[in-house]
């Protein structure tokens, strides 16, 4: 027997004797050997590093999603596991620059139902029912939700107020539901004012800020909301769990405004007179501005809107309208399809109202559209021409230049001829020749082409651009409209002389404002913002606005001259008189221009703009203010008659309010207006010393003692220099009736007289300047002509000087 073995590579095999003996052709077995070994050993090797790198991958798979992925399918489980409900976050305070609320929120509550909670057919009738009693809303459609019974959260009705979210508590209380129907509070914005500048402060749609200020601080005013997290089974009930958790939520910040509720509440008394009496079918709007910082304490369009219904039109915007289409100038509009005024689409809606259902798209698409305009924030997204108002501008390039002084003369050619164009001064025949001074405060168009052709082309063009009207303000409110005007290549001799008063180019009103307010302030431009500064829950401030100026274009020194030229037309005989107040020194410009938008059929525009910018005291100015009556639809279509007595009316209200105090010439004390005490029940002697010692004349009828009535009443407006006070005494009754006599286009002293004449007491007011009273007549007086009033009553009257066309 044998036994054969390898050994180092070489074949051998063993005899009986144990004698190795080779064996025959051991290389090549020898060979095959190695290549065996080799073989087997790269396998071995081959497999050894398939399961190193196997158990590599898996290793780094398990450290992918068990460390590196943790947080992401630990949120896949606990959405598995959990329910969130998301706690709101209260969207920011927008208060006015006193601290009084804006805009401020209020609790409501989300009503919603658990389907997957419902136990039985029995249960889900219950709920149904007892939530439509209760919230108003169908058994139909709270059914449609409860059906869907793999869900945790159907809502049934947003937006509850306390009174049912009560009731719904109660009825889940009474009925064991508190797993099925649940009560979320949140909140709801509410507008305390309700109108009160709604284009400018904005309001709140489920997307966030819609306009205004609720839109452009939007990313303050959002706070983030909170999360209370709870882990929940496979069947949707609680259970103990290391991930239940509340995230709180953060509320939004706090926006600062500039704006004063009392001078917005005064701007917006006035824009809505100013459309009284003017009709102004593309609406009115008005500004009030710190001339030295550039805050905007008032800002409104007039019609406004309800913040806390902005999708609701009111009733009374129908009828603004009202006999709109029989005017031969609106027919003209209607008939122009490529120009429309808000009247328009006032009275487009009015005819889609009549023809259409509400739910049809014709419907929809006007209604839309009406409310579209009135959210429109006429004072920074409307355009026009300034017109005269703009004088200021170009007077203070030719004083800045050094041109000019006041007393320079000029003559007044009508028509003025600029490269064959007649340019016409407003006032037929024109002014002839007089001093710069008296001729600015008349408004002579020839007088002012003649300063810019002094000025120049080239330099006039520099000074437009510097006091910013060849670019947008800044101002910090959305949808700014940028200026239109002519580039330098194209402004040449007759651009020249139409910018010099203001035509053939258009700005926002919250432009021409900020440029007057240059020359108000001194010579500093300066950017307008709404937004005095954002604050966070701690009162520390994370926004402020920028007040400096962005630079000086003219002179302090030319400002000055500007600002007592101006004050001299409205205390005198100038086209802004109707600007006066008694007291106070205003500096003002009236204007008047074209809407070049549409033409007859002759190519001549027949739609006006009238307005008036001032600003005071004009010794030292503190505001100004604008107002812009848009496409007026009376006889009366000019800025001194459609603006300036409102822009006074405004001043006289917000000058002592910021701190200013009159300062009566001798004159107007004696022309002023005071109260009458309240005598009724003091001594008749105590009563007649009052009067000796105030200078009031005064009329005793009776002999008693004590004062049993008196006329006019206490508390009534009376003028010393030309009422009488009549006091009853003893058995002595008021029994003697005067009717009121009629006053309208009577001069001031013809109306007085007649008022003193018939035993009654006359009230002026409105333009009581030192003019000539023959130009001044009474527009309004209050009782009516014919009312029935007792002896001795007041008489109320206003008035105004009419005729200034101011072009």
């Amino acid at each position: 027997m044998s036994v054969c073995i390898l050994c180092l590579g070489r074949a051998y095999k063993y005899t009986d004797g144990r004698t190795k003996v080779p064996l025959r052709g051991g290389a090549e077995v020898a060979t095959n050997a190695r290549r065996i070994n080799g073989f087997i050993s790269k396998r071995a090797i081959i497999l050894l590093f398939a399961c190193i790198i196997l158990a590599l991958g898996l290793t780094a798979r398990l450290f992918y999603l068990q460390v590196l992925r943790y947080d992401y399918y630990e949120s896949i489980v606990l959405n598995n596991v959990s329910a969130t409900t998301t706690v709101s976050a209260s969207r920011g305070v927008i208060t006015d620059r006193n601290g009084v609320q804006l805009a401020s929120n209020y609790t409501v509550y989300r009503i919603f139902i658990a389907p997957r909670e419902i136990e039985n057919e029995d249960q889900k009738t219950l709920i149904c029912q007892g939530l439509s009693d209760i919230l108003g809303v169908s058994v139909e459609k709270i059914r449609e939700q409860a059906d869907m019974s793999y869900y945790a959260d159907r809502t049934i009705k947003k937006n509850v107020e306390e009174e049912q979210a009560s009731a719904v508590k109660e009825f889940i209380a009474d009925n064991k539901l508190s797993r099925q129907i649940y009560v979320e509070p949140s909140t709801k914005r509410y507008y305390p004012y309700n109108d009160l500048a709604a284009q400018v402060i904005g309001f709140v749609s489920t997307d966030g800020g819609m306009l205004g200020i609720e839109k452009r601080y939007d990313k303050y005013l959002t706070g983030t909301p909170g999360r209370y997290i709870t882990a929940r089974d496979a069947w949707g009930k609680s259970m103990t769990s290391k991930y239940e958790t509340y995230v709180e939520g953060q509320d939004g910040y706090t926006v600062e405004t500039t704006l004063d509720v009392k001078i917005q509440g005064a701007l917006d008394a006035q824009l809505e007179k100013t459309y009284n009496e003017s009709k102004a079918t593309n609406r009115v709007t008005g500004i009030v501005l710190d001339v030295n910082t550039g805050g905007v304490l008032a800002m409104g369009t007039y019609p406004s809107f309800d913040l806390n219904n902005p999708y609701e039109i009111d009733d009374s915007i129908l009828e603004l309208f009202d006999g709109y289409e029989e005017d031969a100038n609106q027919q003209r509009v209607l008939e122009n399809d490529n120009y429309s005024n808000y009247a328009e689409v006032v009275y487009d809606f009015k005819n889609i109202k009549e023809q259409y259902s509400p739910d049809s798209d014709e419907y929809s698409e006007a209604y839309m559209n009406l409310l579209y305009s009135t959210w429109k924030n006429k004072s920074v997204s409307e355009l026009y021409e300034p017109g005269s108002t703009f004088k200021v501008i170009t007077t203070s390039m030719a004083l800045e230049e050094n041109l000019i002084t006041p007393d320079t003369e000029f003559t007044c050619t009508t028509p003025y001829v600029v490269e064959g164009i007649k340019i016409r001064c407003h006032k037929y025949g024109g002014h002839g020749t007089n001093k710069f001074r008296w001729l600015l405060q008349q408004s002579c168009n020839p007088t002012l082409i003649q300063i810019a052709q002094l000025v120049g082309r080239e330099k006039f063009y520099n000074y437009f651009e510097a006091f910013g009207y060849t670019s947008q303000t800044g101002i910090d409110l959305p949808a700014e409209s940028s200026p239109i005007y002519h580039n330098f290549s194209g402004f040449n001799a007759v651009e020249l002389a139409t910018y010099s008063f203001g035509q053939t180019f258009k700005i926002s009103p919250i432009r021409q404002i900020t440029g007057v307010s240059t020359v108000a302030n001194g010579g500093y431009l300066i950017t307008p913002h709404i937004v005095s500064r954002v604050v966070d829950g701690n009162g520390n401030p994370v926004y402020n606005a920028n007040e400096e100026p962005q630079r000086q274009v003219v002179s302090t020194e030319v400002c000055r001259t500007i600002w007592d030229i101006l004050e001299e037309g409205v205390a005198t005989d100038g086209g802004a008189k109707n600007t006066y107040v008694p007291g106070y020194k205003i500096a003002a410009k009236t204007g008047t221009s074209e809407v070049r938008d549409v033409l007859d059929d002759n190519g001549n525009s027949f739609l006006r703009v009238g307005s008036t910018v001032a600003f005071a005291p004009a010794d030292d100015p503190q505001i100004a203010c604008i107002i812009v009556c848009d496409e007026p639809m009376t006889s009366q279509i000019y800025g001194a008659y459609v603006a300036a007595p409102y822009v006074a009316a405004v001043m006289e209200e917000v000058l002592p309010y910021i701190g200013v105090e009159r300062q009566w010439s001798d004159e107007e004390r004696a022309k002023m207006n005071t109260t009458v005490r309240d005598y009724v029940g003091a001594p008749v002697a105590n009563a007649i010393t009052n009067m000796k010692n105030l200078g009031i004349k005064y009329n005793i009828v009776g002999n008693g003692e004590e004062v049993t009535y008196q006329a006019p009443a206490g508390g009534s407006a009376f003028n010393k220099s030309s009422g009488t006070v009549t006091l009853y005494s003893g058995d002595a009754v008021p029994n003697r009736y005067i009717t009121v006599p009629n006053l309208e286009g009577l001069s001031a002293s013809g109306a007085n007289q007649r008022i003193v004449n018939a035993g009654l007491n006359p009230v002026i007011t409105g333009a009581t300047n030192s003019v000539s009273d023959a130009t001044a007549l009474v527009v309004s007086q209050e009782p009516a002509a014919g009312s029935s009033v007792l002896y001795g009553s007041t008489v109320t009257v206003t008035l105004r000087f009419i005729g200034d066309t101011d072009a």
